[in-house]
């Protein structure tokens, strides 16, 4: 199930959690496909992986409305938004311990994403987008 851009970014026409009438809000990957397949399919509980032979960028927005400039590796053969516990602490996020999800890194080895923190304000230059981070 492919997902188009328009499902999976949204613009807020009012003011809502914190987050101003016109910001760009990027919908969670993962979520999204969930909710596009039946309850009863195996694929809900799969496990996603990135290709390994897309080159990867660094970028440098602000985070969480701070002006501390973070190191960020661009992949853009994923969709999801992975961040280090470390990271999160230090920018001061907050984050839903109740959401999992199963990962397989580039080597074939499984892992759990254990939390995600919704909603981040990511700042590139003029533009805030809010993204759905996984930790």
């Amino acid at each position: 199930s492919n997902l188009d851009s328009n499902e999976m970014f949204y613009i807020l026409l009012k003011d809502e959690d914190g987050m101003k009438a016109g910001s760009v809000v990027h919908r969670d990957v993962v979520e999204c496909f969930r909710q596009n397949i039946s309850h009863s399919d195996q694929r809900r509980n799969m496990t996603i992986i990135a290709n390994t032979n897309n080159g990867l960028r660094v970028v440098g927005p602000k985070v969480n409305d701070t002006n501390k400039v973070i190191e960020c590796m661009l992949d853009p053969g994923s969709q999801i938004v992975i961040m280090d516990h470390l990271a999160v602490a230090y920018l001061g996020i907050c984050w839903d311990p109740a959401v999992k999800i199963q990962m397989q890194d580039s080597h074939g080895v499984l892992g759990l994403m254990e939390d995600l923190a919704q909603n981040v304000p990511f700042t590139f230059g003029d533009i805030t987008i809010y993204l759905q981070v996984h930790i």
